[in-house]
Formats: structure tokens, sequence, C-alpha cells
């Protein structure tokens, strides 16, 4: 268990680390990095998190296999690093942060596993339908890789639950 919680908190440091030097779109502030660094930041998160804490999900989570952990872990990030600048968007990746680790942490029953379960949905389903609501611009959206990655990222992680959910 103290091997895990060592693991837990590698991923969070490297995590918090990354806050103070990311913003939401660069904004032209020299204090920031680019979206391109904000999705390596994210992508490392999620990866180092898939090797130290796959076998440790696999056994604690009703909800989560170690590829949709990532994928929520990744999505997250990005949504908390842009968030800086935004508050909707830190709300939205704190939300599904919030999610991660009361599944995993907390001994939830089976009403509560199916509350996080559909909250997660609904996060993912609020962040997925409000990034193309703001962005009607398609221009915009094509050269948008960081938008477009967590995109196909929430649209992974809802079609996993949902296959994960159907099966349990």
């Amino acid at each position: 268990m103290r091997k895990v919680i060592h693991r837990i908190l590698i991923v969070a440091i490297l995590t918090l680390f990354s806050l103070p030097i990311a913003s939401a779109h660069g904004d032209g502030n020299l204090q920031t990095i680019s979206n391109l660094y904000i999705m390596i930041i994210a992508i490392l998160t999620s990866l180092f998190s898939y090797m130290l804490l796959k076998e440790w999900i696999n056994f604690q989570s009703e909800i989560f296999t170690p590829l949709t952990f990532s994928l929520a872990l990744y999505t997250g990030t990005v949504h908390i690093l842009l968030g800086l600048d935004d508050s909707l968007l830190l709300v939205g990746g704190l939300g599904i942060y919030g999610i991660l680790f009361l599944t995993i942490f907390a001994k939830l029953n089976q009403q509560t596993t199916h509350i996080s379960w559909i909250s997660l949905l609904l996060i993912l389903m609020s962040m997925f339908v409000a990034y193309f609501v703001s962005n009607p611009d398609i221009h915009y959206i094509v050269e948008d890789y960081l938008g477009l990655s967590s995109k196909l990222s929430e649209g992974l992680l809802m079609f996993l639950l949902y296959v994960k959910k159907k099966s349990i």
C-alpha cells in the first residue's frame, strides 16, 4: 500500500509542478507555456499513472480500467492546465480528478458507484458538447490539436465507460 501511495504522489507532484507555468491558449503571456507543452505534460501524467498504477487500479476500482483511468487523467489534466485562465475549464478538470480519486480511494457501495459513473459521464458530455458550442469556427477546431486530442480522449472514455457499465 505504501508503494502505491508513493506512486500516486509522484504523479500528483508532476502535475502540480506544471500548474504555475500553464495558461489557456497562451494569451501572449511570457509566463505561460504553449498548448504543445500542455499536451506533453498531460500525456506524461497519464502514461506515468498507467505504468505506475496499472495493477492497483484493476484491484481498487469498479468503474475504471487502467486505460479509462489514464484517459480521464489526460483530459482532466488538460482542462486543469487550460483552466488557470478560465474557471469553467478548471471546474471541469477538477470534477474529473475528484471523481477519479473518489472512486479509487473511497469504498463505494453499488449506488454511490453508479452515481459516480453517471456524474463522470455528465461532466464528460458537458465538456464535449461545450467545446463545439463555444468554438463554432471549423477552421479553429481543425487547427486546435490540444482540443481535438482531449475531445478524442473524452469520446473514447465515454464509450469505454458505457461498455464497462453494461458488462457489470
